[in-house]
């Protein structure tokens, strides 16, 4: 991670606890540089460390689908369906394509930036999937 990218990721984490966001889990792609970001979200973030979980479903260039990545998360240890805060680490376009499955907007062409947040909320993980998510923050 070069210095910027350290210094970005580290401002999001600081705005992660600003807003009392504490993911159980970080789920990431498997490359190096996503796993590295959640490393340190989850040292800067939270109180008891949660687990940096790489699957390959969010790695760009695999095909994926929401069930997939419950699946593969399950094989890991992580019951989805039972944690209320997730962290996912992804890098564009998987970022966009992921919010576009779980809400109702059209996927977005523009990248986001290096280090940021987008907080999602839904009653259960099968409206994750029925694409019934809403935006909540945008860190």
């Amino acid at each position: 991670m070069t210095s910027g990218g350290r210094k970005e990721a580290l401002n999001l984490a600081e705005q992660l606890a600003t807003h009392g966001l504490k993911p159980a889990v970080y789920l990431t792609s498997r490359y190096a540089h996503a796993v590295e970001t959640a490393d340190l979200l989850r040292d800067q973030v939270s109180g008891t460390p949660p687990r940096v979980v790489p699957l390959a479903m969010l790695t760009p260039h695999e095909e994926y689908t929401l069930e997939g990545i419950i699946r593969e998360a399950q094989q890991h240890g992580c019951d989805l369906d039972k944690i209320d805060q997730i962290g996912i680490v992804l890098h564009h376009p998987r970022l966009n394509q992921l919010l576009a499955k779980l809400t109702p907007r059209p996927e977005s062409p523009k990248a986001p930036d290096f280090a940021e947040a987008v907080c999602l909320s839904a009653d259960s993980l099968q409206d994750f999937i029925r694409a019934k998510g809403k935006e909540v923050r945008r860190l």
